[in-house]
């Protein structure tokens, strides 16, 4: 689950120019992709706006592939907002063997 808090007392305004949102990526140790989210999608180029209120939040709950990893090695995660790269957040994870 990817969350965009908005922390303000202002009214957050986030615009897009297709009805993609997010976009999440899987990178090895080495720093090689392994999956983008986005990849295997279809967007439709249609602008759209989401309004996050003073202290509310929105989520994305989506899922990732899992086939490509290696147990005990450590992937990074990476999700943002389209278009907005100060609303990055990134985690790293260890498949258990």
């Amino acid at each position: 689950t990817y969350t965009v808090r908005n922390n303000t007392k202002n009214l957050m305004r986030l615009d897009f120019n297709t009805t993609q949102r997010i976009d999440m990526q899987t990178d090895d140790s080495s720093g090689k992709v392994i999956e983008k989210w986005s990849e295997d999608r279809a967007f439709m180029l249609q602008e759209g706006i989401v309004i996050i209120n003073p202290k509310e939040r929105i989520e994305y709950s989506e899922k990732v592939a899992t086939r490509e990893m290696k147990p005990s090695e450590t992937y990074t995660i990476k999700a943002d907002v389209i278009g907005y790269p100060d609303y990055t957040a990134t985690t790293t994870v260890t498949p258990s063997p």
